[in-house]
C-alpha cells in the first residue's frame, strides 16, 4: 500500500494550498478531487459570477446613459455572448497551466477521483486504497436544496447550472434572499429576465443591518425585482409552458409561474 504524508481531500483554493505547502516542506502529498481544481469560487461562483455582474453592470449603465447626457445607439445586450465573456474571464483568470494546476511540478500526487474514508489512516481514491499520515478535508460545499414538495420532480436549477445557460430565462424565480441569490436576481433582471425573490425570513440579506437589507432591497425593486420575504414555497409542479409555485404569503396563498427556479 503506497503511503504519503498527507492526502488532501479537495482540490479548490484551500485544499490545494495546503498540499502545496505541505510539498514545499518537504512532504510526501496526494490530493484527491472528483470535479475541476480550483473550486467552486473559481468555476461556480466569485470568478465567474462576478463577470456577468460587470456585463450587466455595463448593459445597465449603457440604458440609463441618458440620464447623464449620453445617448448611445445601443440595440439590445446579448445574454449567450455575455456568457461567452464569462468564460474569457475564467480562461484568462486560471491561465494556460497543465491539467494538474502544477501540482505534479510540485512532486504533489494529483488524483481525479473521489476519496472516502476505509479506516481513520486509509483513504480509497477511486479504485486503490492509500495510508496516510494526516489527512486534511477541504471538501468545500454545495448548494442547499430546500425540501419542497415536488421540486425535484418538477427541476430547478444551483448556482452551477444558472452559469452555464446559454439562452436568458424569460421568467426567474430565486428561491433564497443571500448574497448568492441576490447577486444573481440582479444579473438576470438586468439582462431582461422577469425576476422574483422568495425569502422565508422577515428580510434579505439575513446577516446584515436592517438599513443595509432596506436599502439593497429598495434598490432591487427599483429595477423592477419583485422581492417577498415572510414566504414559504408549498409545492411546486410542471405547467405547460413553465414551472409553478404555490406560496404562503402570511395568511393567504398565492401561485407564481417561471420558466427556471
Amino acid at each position: 500500500m503506497q503511503e504519503f504524508d498527507l492526502i488532501v481531500i479537495g482540490g479548490g483554493s484551500a485544499g490545494m494550498k495546503a498540499a502545496r505547502t505541505a510539498a514545499k516542506a518537504g512532504r510526501t502529498v496526494a490530493l484527491a478531487e472528483e470535479r475541476e481544481l480550483g473550486g467552486e469560487c473559481f468555476w461556480a461562483g466569485c470568478v465567474p459570477t462576478k463577470a456577468l455582474v460587470r456585463a450587466a453592470q455595463v448593459w445597465h449603465l449603457v440604458r440609463n446613459a441618458d440620464k447623464f447626457g449620453i445617448h448611445p445607439d445601443v440595440k439590445s445586450a446579448d445574454f449567450a455572448e455575455a456568457m461567452a465573456y464569462k468564460r474569457r474571464v475564467i480562461r484568462e483568470v486560471g491561465g494556460d497551466g497543465t491539467g494538474d494546476a502544477g501540482l505534479g511540478a510540485m512532486g504533489v500526487a494529483y488524483y481525479p477521483n473521489r476519496a472516502r474514508f476505509e479506516s481513520p489512516h486509509e483513504i480509497r481514491i477511486g479504485g486503490e486504497v492509500f495510508h496516510a499520515r494526516r489527512v486534511i478535508l477541504a471538501t468545500g460545499t454545495i448548494p442547499a436544496i430546500p425540501p419542497i414538495p415536488g421540486l425535484a420532480e418538477t427541476g430547478y436549477i444551483t448556482n452551477r447550472e444558472a452559469l452555464e445557460l446559454e439562452t436568458l430565462p424569460p421568467r426567474l424565480v430565486v428561491l433564497g434572499g443571500g448574497p448568492i441569490g441576490l447577486e444573481f436576481a440582479q444579473i438576470f433582471r438586468r439582462f431582461g429576465a422577469k425576476v422574483t425573490v422568495l425569502d422565508h425570513g422577515p428580510q434579505i440579506l439575513p446577516r446584515e443591518d436592517i438599513d443595509i437589507s432596506d436599502l439593497a432591497l429598495r434598490f432591487l425593486r427599483d429595477e423592477g425585482i419583485r422581492v417577498l420575504t415572510d414566504v414559504t414555497a408549498t409545492d411546486v409542479s410542471r405547467v405547460p409552458g413553465g414551472k409553478r409555485l404555490v406560496l404562503r404569503v402570511g395568511d393567504q396563498d398565492e401561485t407564481i409561474e417561471c420558466d427556471e427556479i
